[in-house]
């Protein structure tokens, strides 16, 4: 911490010949009293201001705003800020249900280290084995990742119905329901045509 005039915590306790520690309670019980007053002059305080409005309003139990910088791809400051609060909710060993998206592949590439270190095992809520791959295949090979063993779209609603009804594919699915934290993306809100499944080819417009 820094205080006027420019004067480190340290500094202050050298000058009143008190140790930093006492320093440290008595700007705390300054600030608890409205003696000292904190406060944070940024650009991205209105961030902070709309998560605690929206937060309330839909009464959200956790809640991340990002800022707009055009100078960075949002899919990729998505991911890391998503990744972050990822870190936050789950715990050792949990079980971890993902779903398919640019965004969603960026998550799982900035949690690399969190999920190889803790032993978060992974399972897909989507078919599809190549879209997957840009975010788990990052991941070390001691992961335990459980893939629907079925394409990501099919040729018709016959052929669906027809993957649905195989063992492998129902208890990978029944398996997703029990996931202790499931991450999905709502896809691209302004611009439909970088939409991922379209720009991937998987559907049309």
């Amino acid at each position: 911490m820094v205080l006027l005039p420019r004067l480190t915590q340290g500094e202050i306790g050298d000058k009143l010949g008190l140790p930093r520690l006492k320093i440290s309670r008595l700007l705390e019980k300054g600030r608890q009293q409205g003696i000292i007053k904190v406060q944070i002059n940024s650009r991205f305080t209105g961030c902070l201001e709309l998560e605690q409005a929206l937060q309330q309003r839909f009464n959200l139990r956790h809640i991340r705003i990002l800022p707009e910088l055009e100078q960075h791809e949002i899919n990729e400051r998505l991911g890391i800020g998503s990744a972050q609060m990822l870190m936050s909710l789950l715990q050792p060993n949990q079980l971890l249900a993902i779903g398919f998206g640019e965004t969603i592949m960026q998550t799982i590439k900035y949690s690399n280290d969190f999920i190889t270190h803790n032993g978060i095992r992974l399972i897909t809520l989507s078919g599809g084995v190549g879209p997957y791959m840009k975010g788990i295949g990052q991941l070390d090979g001691s992961c335990s990742i459980s893939m629907i063993p079925a394409p990501l779209r099919a040729s018709s609603i016959e052929a669906a119905k027809l993957f649905k009804k195989e063992a492998c594919v129902r208890d990978i699915m029944l398996a997703a329901c029990s996931a202790d934290v499931a991450i999905v993306g709502i896809g691209a809100t302004r611009q439909c045509g970088q939409a991922t499944l379209l720009r991937t080819g998987y559907i049309t417009e």
